[in-house]
């Protein structure tokens, strides 16, 4: 099947497995850092569990599939999944439909693509063709924005900045994680959840209001992080954090939201301290029959949901097993810290 220019993929996509997280204009003056954990004093958040809309656009464009039949040029000029289309003849390359005008204007010109492939910056010229229905074809699917659902972890004392999911946003295609050039939090109204049952993940099922509270600074390994617009959004009281040490196995609970009545507390148990370092450092099971009952467990859009134990904030739900969505993975908030400041 030929990629044709004008039919260039635009996708808006739900993540919410790969969930997501918050927007806002930045305030005047730099931004809140997030505390470093020390020995020496007690750090404090406010842990959230709200769930919330997020829009996300990314640094130029990423190509999230190349057509393999035939010869068309994207093959060709050796162009790969996972691509991030920074410039075109040294023109910031700014959304799909960017790309779609400068190809119109081209037509069958070589263009020079500055690519960014990993760590690696490349130089690739491609030739575009006209296919027998006279358009311009280029052979890949691009993509350049996402949305979705997902739960904000906790907020600083202060109230100026967020973290959300413990992992990153990443493209449905090539599990490649986004960098970030705009995101946009919004609240969300949760309607209830698809139920998860072994080997089919359920989700949260919400309506994004357009309202937007928050603005996405960056998407690293543990998490999204951001500033917050309207305070209106914050809630709750500061705890102080649990260092990894302290994780016990045992009773634990998580903050998450779930249906039309807002953020609740649910009962779980930490099962096993792994400190993986991969986003999957403790194993944790949902044992509150109000919870089961509502979700079957762990669904698609609770990431991020924040877990305490002893009255400290030990870290965020990041991933469910696919076969027993009563049990999932959750990163400590240490290592959520460290990778954002």
């Amino acid at each position: 099947m030929e990629i044709l220019s004008k039919k260039t993929i635009k996708q808006i996509y739900f993540f919410s497995i790969v969930s997501l997280v918050l927007m806002c204009f930045i305030r005047l003056g730099m931004p809140s850092e997030i505390p470093v954990n020390s020995q020496s004093e007690e750090v404090y958040l406010i842990p959230s569990g709200k769930a919330v809309g997020m829009k996300l656009k990314t640094m130029g464009v990423m190509v999230v599939g190349v057509e393999q039949h035939g010869h068309l040029p994207a093959k060709k000029a050796g162009i790969k999944n996972g691509d991030i289309i920074e410039k075109v003849n040294d023109v910031p390359l700014q959304n799909t439909k960017h790309f779609e005008k400068i190809l119109e204007t081209a037509k069958t010109e070589t263009l020079t693509l500055s690519i960014c492939r990993g760590e690696k910056k490349l130089k690739v010229s491609l030739t575009p063709s006209l296919n027998q229905s006279n358009q311009y074809v280029c052979g890949f699917w691009l993509r350049d924005s996402a949305a979705g659902i997902g739960t904000v972890t906790f907020f600083t004392e202060d109230k100026t900045t967020f973290m959300a999911l413990g992992h990153p946003v990443n493209d449905m295609d090539t599990d490649l994680t986004y960098s970030v050039r705009l995101g946009y939090l919004e609240l969300v109204d949760i309607k209830g959840a698809k139920t998860a049952q072994n080997g089919r993940p359920g989700e949260l099922v919400g309506v994004l209001s357009g309202e937007t509270v928050g603005r996405i600074r960056t998407n690293t390994q543990t998490g999204i992080q951001g500033n917050v617009k309207n305070e209106a959004i914050v809630s709750g009281e500061k705890i102080p954090i649990c260092k990894k040490h302290e994780v016990k196995t045992g009773k634990a609970s998580i903050l998450s939201t779930v249906s039309p009545e807002g953020t609740k507390e649910y009962e779980i148990e930490i099962l096993r301290v792994l400190d993986n370092g991969d986003n999957k450092d403790f194993v944790i099971k949902v044992t509150d029959e109000a919870l089961l009952s509502q979700t079957g467990g762990i669904v698609q859009g609770m990431s991020g949901s924040p877990i305490i134990q002893n009255g400290k904030l030990v870290g965020a739900v990041t991933h469910v097993f696919v076969n027993d969505p009563t049990r999932g993975y959750g990163i400590f908030i240490e290592n959520m810290l460290a990778e954002n400041n």
